[in-house]
């Protein structure tokens, strides 16, 4: 459950003035959160079942993957399986284990990343994308696994905005104890109507999307002491992702 500052504030006033209705906050709070651990976990047993019959079915019955029922069910069940995977990443996005690590192997696996992610998409024209990253960065105070998920998300929409011969540059750079890493991509920009809510959960342009990449991507910024911004571009968009590099605790 995300909570925006202006109920974060009234938060605070609840708890000093009425601490009683603080905890039933609390309780209801945790109770929501563990029903949905739970509902989302029973879905995503179903999905990996269905997803292993479907598997051993295509390799039984090779032709059936010409059916167009059955790519429509398949899409489906990879459409199902995604949105569980971005949701979960999302509810976790707040649990950062902070480490020190090496922010540099994340960044130079993204030209293998973006490889993958044209292959998903199903998509073949030319990788038009430009990297510029530092050759040396000293180890910083982050969470590994959920840095490189935030990067993946951003990265994704971005090749997922552009067509053919669109550009994407993917740059970071230091500054006064914070690492920033910008994708900009030159593509088909995001819808002016929901511009203002972009980075909210479940906020997306995509019908086939849960619209929780971004928001799980700000999230964890703000967990490592930065933030996430998005700049809308004449041709594209801009998003950066800064990190404090060394943790203040």
């Amino acid at each position: 459950m995300q909570i925006s500052d202006e109920d974060k504030e009234l938060l605070i006033r609840m708890k000093n003035d009425s601490p009683e209705y603080y905890d039933l906050f609390l309780r209801m709070k945790k109770t929501f959160a563990e029903q949905s651990s739970i509902v989302t976990h029973d879905i995503r047993n179903h999905a990996t079942v269905l997803h292993g019959t479907m598997q051993i079915l295509e390799s039984k019955l090779p032709d059936i993957t010409q059916h167009a029922m059955w790519r429509n069910f398949s899409n489906a069940i990879h459409s199902l399986i995604d949105y569980l995977n971005t949701t979960s990443e999302f509810r976790y996005a707040a649990n950062c284990k902070i480490s020190k690590i090496d922010i540099l192997d994340i960044l130079w696996n993204i030209p293998s990343n973006i490889e993958n992610m044209f292959e998903d998409i199903h998509e073949s024209y030319f990788r038009n994308y430009l990297l510029d990253f530092p050759l040396e960065l000293d180890q910083i105070d982050g969470d590994y696994e959920r840095i490189n998920a935030s990067l993946l998300a951003i990265t994704r929409n971005a090749v997922e905005a552009t067509g053919e011969g669109d550009e994407i540059y993917i740059c970071s750079h230091s500054e006064d104890d914070f690492i920033t890493i910008t994708v900009t991509d030159h593509g088909r920009g995001i819808a002016p109507e929901i511009m203002p809510r972009v980075g909210e959960p479940f906020v997306s342009d995509k019908a086939s999307h849960a619209g929780v990449g971004l928001a799980t991507a700000k999230l964890v910024a703000r967990q490592h002491g930065g933030d996430l911004t998005i700049t809308p571009l004449d041709n594209g968009t801009a998003v950066s992702f800064r990190i404090r590099m060394h943790s203040l605790q």
